[in-house]
């Protein structure tokens, strides 16, 4: 192992000490921010700290709101058959439609609808630039994010299989009811009808009723892998650059550490909007590294945001190529659920992809208490910084093939 990933294993274990809590627009996430910040300033030319605001809340409010919605509508329902009142069916199909919007729009596309609901929060992205030795003709930047996710309990307890049957009847479930609704404002139906439909809601209750559990707000995880591993993959690059006295020829190497990404990338989603053209006309690209835990599972993300949403090509290549020259050919992702900062640059049109090690199945270093410092994988954070090197120097470069045998997996 390098020294320089010893160091991350000592940075990951200090923050996780020192910074606890780091939920996003929190006062600890913006300690941690400060503190990496103060890190970068002696290896970098510039380190600018850029104020963002954004509704942390929004986000991962979307599950337990749909499940309110569900429970909502199916309420209505009962009531409307009890009564014969259709003014309950106009509000269970309300109920219902705003569940569909909520599950769809936040949390199955990112985007961001129902933030005026929740409070707004200030905090702000870091961002440090190495610049080039000779004139610059572009720049890489490699993202992680300080912020952790709130506990999700199903992870440790429950199979992969069990979270996705529960997925699909809740949402079968509320597509149903919204039919029943429906049909029952059009014409008029038997109370025999009536009640089977309520029946059937009554018993969809038991897929919904979870989703209020969803999310243990009390607890809040380190985020050791989740992303502390992200976040000092790309310092150490910087750092050891300074230590070594070295810069790349022709291209700025660059650290972006975000807030909110565990919020529906809100503090991405910022800086990829304020910094838009800059980042296009600077020819930019972005890698982002998430979750580095699992050697076994270290893939290329070509898609994201439930894979809604593509990933830069060439980005991707240049990943797979960096891969190939330690020793390692890296496979894409499959479908997975979820997303990551590069997919908030990619929605701008900027080139950005990400590489991540992150078993798909429920695990225990997951959104759960055990994503610790103690609950690392050196091994993995060491081939992926190599890679990542790889890939800045493949970049500096102009995307050339480097011989294998400088680079050690």
């Amino acid at each position: 192992m390098s020294e320089y990933s010893s160091w991350i294993m000592a940075e990951i274990k200090s923050v996780c000490i020192r910074y606890k809590r780091r939920i996003a627009g929190s006062q600890s996430v913006r300690d941690c921010l400060a503190h990496m910040s103060e890190q970068l300033s002696p290896w970098c030319d510039s380190v600018e700290k850029e104020a963002v605001s954004f509704h942390p809340h929004a986000f991962i409010g979307s599950i337990a709101q749909s499940a309110v919605g569900d429970i909502a509508g199916t309420v209505c329902f009962w009531i409307a058959y009890w009564t014969q009142l259709q003014l309950f069916l106009v509000l269970s199909l309300v109920f219902f439609s705003v569940t569909l919007v909520a599950r769809l729009g936040e949390y199955g596309l990112y985007l961001r609808i129902f933030d005026f609901l929740y409070p707004r929060r200030q905090s702000e992205n870091v961002f440090a630039v190495r610049r080039a030795s000779g004139e610059t003709h572009r720049r890489i930047i490699i993202c992680g994010h300080a912020d952790t996710a709130y506990e999700m309990p199903f992870f440790m307890h429950m199979k992969s299989w069990m979270i996705y049957l529960l997925i699909f009847a809740a949402d079968g479930g509320m597509m149903a009811s919204m039919v029943f609704a429906v049909l029952a404002l059009a014409a008029p139906l038997s109370q025999s009808v009536l009640l089977t439909f309520a029946i059937i809601e009554a018993v969809l209750l038991l897929a919904y009723i979870p989703f209020l559990f969803f999310v243990k707000w009390r607890t809040i995880t380190d985020g050791a892998n989740d992303n502390l591993s992200g976040c000092f993959l790309g310092m150490s690059i910087i750092k050891e650059m300074a230590d070594n006295n070295e810069r790349l020829t022709h291209t700025d190497l660059c650290c972006l550490i975000t807030d909110g990404e565990e919020s529906g990338l809100r503090g991405a989603l910022a800086y990829a909007k304020a910094h838009r053209q800059e980042l296009i006309d600077s020819n930019t690209i972005v890698i982002a590294a998430d979750t580095i835990h699992d050697p076994q599972q270290l893939m290329i993300y070509h898609r994201g945001i439930n894979f809604t949403q593509k990933n830069d090509l060439e980005v991707c290549e240049l990943l797979h190529q960096a891969g190939l020259a330690c020793g390692v050919d890296l496979p894409y992702t499959d479908f997975y659920p979820g997303a990551n900062d590069s997919e908030a640059f990619s929605r701008y049109g900027i080139k950005a992809a990400a590489i991540c090690a992150v078993s798909h199945q429920p695990s225990d270093y997951y959104h759960t208490r055990y994503d610790s410092w103690d609950n690392l994988d050196e091994s993995c954070i060491d081939l992926t910084r190599e890679i990542l090197k790889q890939a800045v120097i493949l970049y500096d470069q102009g995307g050339a093939a480097k011989d294998a045998a400088s680079c050690q997996a």
